[in-house]
């Protein structure tokens, strides 16, 4: 990870590497990231993982209304 300083760009690059939450926590401890700084890259890893999939969701809804008419 380079130059990456926010929980959010961490979270979004795990996220952009297709990294499960294992493989987050794996690397945060081989970086030697502070609890704190881990707990909020989990969290936020979390809350954009579950972004993503509402956004999928109403995609795919859309996409059936779009296809039923």
């Amino acid at each position: 990870m380079s130059h990456i300083t926010t929980p959010k760009e961490w979270a979004a690059d795990f996220i952009r590497h297709g990294c499960t939450l294992s493989q987050v926590e794996r690397e945060l401890e081989a970086c030697n990231a502070e609890p704190q700084m881990r707990a909020d890259v989990v969290c936020e890893f979390y809350r954009q993982t579950i972004e993503n999939m509402e956004v999928a969701k109403r995609g795919r809804d859309q996409f059936r209304a779009w296809t039923t008419c």
